[in-house]
């Protein structure tokens, strides 16, 4: 399903409300590498991406995933402009995961990495987190490598998880 009523932005002040709404959630932070956010955390995580985006050129791309006008996850583009590569994650509220959204706005944010000519598109992911490297096999990444007890473990405090490690050209 396409919805034309999703788009992707980069952040602004008034979307901390938004932001905070997933980042504080313990289902929806489950396999990332931060959270769930306490308010403050959401905060001087929503200071640092406006400052990435005074940068130039800019290298770190944080935007919103906008959908019937409010924010409901976050996708982020994170360039290497000598070799021409980017990294790209996501996040997105549970109540609006498995409907096609996310896909959509990498998909947005593929189209713009191509603006920035970058040649190579990469991804990471918890190896647990099944619907991550789902969708990144559906936007057509192929799997690399799998990287075992690198990913750090918000319980132990240490890296004793496994990753997965998908690529494309575009």
């Amino acid at each position: 399903m396409v919805y034309s009523n999703l788009t992707i932005r980069p952040f602004k002040t008034e979307d901390l409300s938004n932001i905070h709404a997933y980042a504080s959630d313990e289902d929806t932070t489950k396999y990332m590498l931060w959270g769930p956010n306490t308010l403050e955390d959401t905060q001087d995580f929503l200071n640092y991406v406006l400052s990435c985006y005074q940068k130039n050129p800019i290298t770190h791309y944080e935007y919103g995933v906008e959908f019937e006008g409010k924010i409901i996850g976050g996708i982020a583009l994170i360039v290497d402009y000598e070799n021409l590569k980017a990294e790209i994650g996501w996040i997105i509220h549970k109540d609006y995961q498995r409907r096609g959204l996310m896909y959509q706005a990498a998909l947005q944010m593929i189209e713009f990495a191509k603006t920035l000519k970058i040649k190579t598109i990469y991804a990471t992911a918890d190896s647990r987190n099944v619907a991550s490297y789902k969708l990144m096999e559906k936007l057509g990444m192929h799997h690399v490598r799998n990287d075992y007890q690198v990913r750090f473990n918000k319980v132990t405090q240490q890296k004793d998880l496994d990753q997965v490690y998908y690529e494309m050209e575009i």
